[in-house]
C-alpha cells in the first residue's frame, strides 16, 4: 500500500521574482488606484442622494441597485475574457467605469442617480470576477501563484483602506465634486496602468489574446 507523503513544503511568503517583471509591478500599482476609488460610489451614493435629491423612498434602494448591476457586470466579463483575454478584457471596463464616474458630476435628480447606479454597478462589477484571472494569468509558474496571489492583495486591501476615507474629506460645503473627481480620476489611471502593463506584455499586437 502506498505511504501517503507528508505536508507539501513550504513556499516563500515573498516572491521576488515578481518585483523583476514590469507587467506585474504595473499591476500592482494599478490595483492599488483602482481600488482606492472605484467602491467609493458604494459607500457615499446614499450620502450622496441625502444630499442632491432630498429624502426619498429610492435611497434605501440604490446600495442594492448598485450591486444588482454589478451581479451581472460579474458574468458578462468573465465570458469575454475566455476569448479576449483577462487583460484585454478588464481595460475597457476600467475606464468605462471611470467614464462613468466623471458622468456622476452631472447627477443631480432620482432618474440619474438611478441610471448611474446601474451602469457603474455593472461596469465596476467585472473586478470582482476578472481580478483574480489577472493576477493568474501574470503568474509565469502554478506553483506560485498562491504567493502571488497573495502579494497582489496588500495593494488592493490598502486601495480600500485608504480611498474611501480621502474620498469622504474631500466633500467640502455639501459639494461632491472633488470626491466624484478622485473616484473617476484613479480609476482612469487604473486603467492607463493596465495598457502600460499589456504594452510590456504583448506590445502593440492588439489582436494578441492577453
Amino acid at each position: 500500500m502506498r505511504k501517503l507523503s507528508g505536508r507539501s513544503p513550504a513556499r516563500a511568503f515573498i516572491d521576488r521574482s515578481a518585483f523583476r517583471e514590469p507587467a506585474t509591478v504595473i499591476t500592482y500599482a494599478s490595483m492599488l488606484l483602482v481600488f482606492m476609488g472605484l467602491y467609493i460610489p458604494y459607500f457615499y451614493i446614499q450620502v450622496f442622494a441625502e444630499q442632491e435629491i432630498g429624502k426619498n423612498n429610492i435611497n434605501q434602494y440604490l446600495i442594492v441597485i448598485l450591486n444588482a448591476g454589478s451581479f451581472f457586470g460579474r458574468l458578462f466579463p468573465s465570458i469575454l475574457a475566455d476569448k479576449t483575454g483577462p487583460v484585454n478584457t478588464i481595460i475597457p471596463y476600467a475606464a468605462i467605469s471611470s467614464i462613468v464616474g466623471f458622468c456622476w458630476i452631472a447627477v443631480h435628480d432620482r432618474a440619474g442617480t438611478v441610471a448611474f447606479c446601474v451602469i457603474y454597478g455593472f461596469f465596476s462589477g467585472s473586478f470582482v470576477s476578472l481580478t483574480a484571472v489577472l493576477w493568474a494569468s501574470l503568474c509565469p509558474d502554478v506553483n506560485r501563484m498562491g504567493t502571488r496571489t497573495g502579494m497582489m492583495t496588500v495593494p488592493v486591501a490598502a486601495g480600500l483602506l485608504l480611498g474611501n476615507p480621502i474620498a469622504g474629506q474631500l466633500i467640502r460645503g455639501g459639494s461632491f465634486v472633488g470626491l466624484q473627481v478622485f473616484c473617476a480620476g484613479t480609476v482612469m489611471a487604473a486603467a492607463c496602468l493596465l495598457v502600460a502593463a499589456r504594452w510590456s506584455i504583448a506590445g502593440f499586437g492588439v489582436q494578441r489574446k492577453v
